[in-house]
């Protein structure tokens, strides 16, 4: 892996492969540990930014993790069964090199039967809550759980809940005949982006007040900067904008569709990933600064997640 500063220069290359998750500032990897076997719970390590092994877990349900806003703690949903296959689900909270402390219960992990399409015993889908946001500075943690449709909000340092809001129907794997939707939350768990499959606008919802405060007239949001005032936008299957989403005012336009973004900490600054126009896999990617102006970094490269940074 490569790692790039907020100018575009190449800082260091980390020799490991499957990252997964890094915290806001970069300076913490959470990654895929090797060997890979078989039947045996997925390890993970966490390194800093100059590759020193932290800290080692195990079983983090398909990789329900995020690195909380102050680059330290690492919040993820853990299974009381040890396997990682179906059990009661925790919202936890740690330190790497520490100990983990159980936040509050918010679900189950369970197996999802597939329907058989002929070709054999299909692989069930294992299912639970999923992490939206973990904001240490704000004291607030947004679970989906995908089963009941409803969306929670929690005090993290006290695992109280603080509200609710409910979409309606389920998600996926259990609402298999809605179209595809994806939830996006802002850094600090306030306002969170509805993405569906084939609809003409996005809405967004306050958290804070469980109400919806825009309906922005593109057909995804990928991403919200640092202080939730921009967003990346995709306007159309050609174009895609990084807007002020209250007021709509376009800060600036690029060439290209559906765009991945990272939010650069205490900043407007995006890193902005965009199908490569020169291979059939990986990303262009493009610095957009707070003032609008804008320079690729790098061609044809794969980003970690949409919480990280450079």
């Amino acid at each position: 892996m490569c790692a790039l500063d907020w100018n575009g220069r190449l800082r260091r290359e980390i020799p490991r492969g499957l990252a997964i998750r890094q915290s806001p500032d970069g300076s913490r990897l959470l990654a895929i540990d090797y060997p890979i076997l078989d039947g045996a719970a997925t390890t993970y390590v966490i390194v800093d930014a100059e590759n020193h092994l932290i800290d080692r877990m195990s079983s983090i349900w398909r990789e329900e993790a995020v690195w909380a806003d102050d680059n330290r703690h690492l919040c993820y949903i853990q299974d009381s069964n040890s396997s990682g296959r179906g059990g009661v689900a925790s919202l936890t909270e740690r330190v790497p090199a520490g100990p983990s402390r159980r936040v509050a219960t918010v679900g189950y992990i369970t197996y999802v039967p597939q329907p058989s399409n002929g070709g054999g015993v299909p692989s069930p889908f294992v299912a639970g809550p999923h992490i939206l946001s973990c904001s240490v500075l704000t004291d607030r943690a947004l679970v989906l759980n995908p089963e009941t449709g409803v969306l929670t909000t929690l005090r993290l340092s006290d695992g109280v809940q603080v509200g609710t809001h409910s979409f309606g129907h389920q998600f996926y794997p259990y609402g298999k005949e809605r179209p595809a939707e994806h939830l996006v939350a802002s850094r600090d768990g306030r306002y969170v982006a509805d993405n569906i499959d084939g609809a003409a606008s996005v809405t967004v919802l306050d958290v804070l007040g469980d109400r919806v405060i825009a309906r922005l007239p593109v057909i995804m949001l990928s991403g919200f900067s640092w202080d939730g005032t921009r967003a990346v936008v995709r306007l159309n299957d050609q174009i895609t904008e990084v807007i002020e989403w209250q007021s709509g005012r376009v800060v600036r336009q690029l060439a290209g569709t559906f765009a991945s973004a990272l939010a650069r900490p205490d900043s407007q600054d995006f890193l902005v990933g965009m199908p490569s126009t020169r291979h059939q896999f990986g990303l262009d990617l493009y610095i957009v600064r707070g003032d609008g102006t804008a320079f690729q970094v790098a061609r044809s490269v794969e980003i970690i997640d949409q919480y990280g940074s450079t």
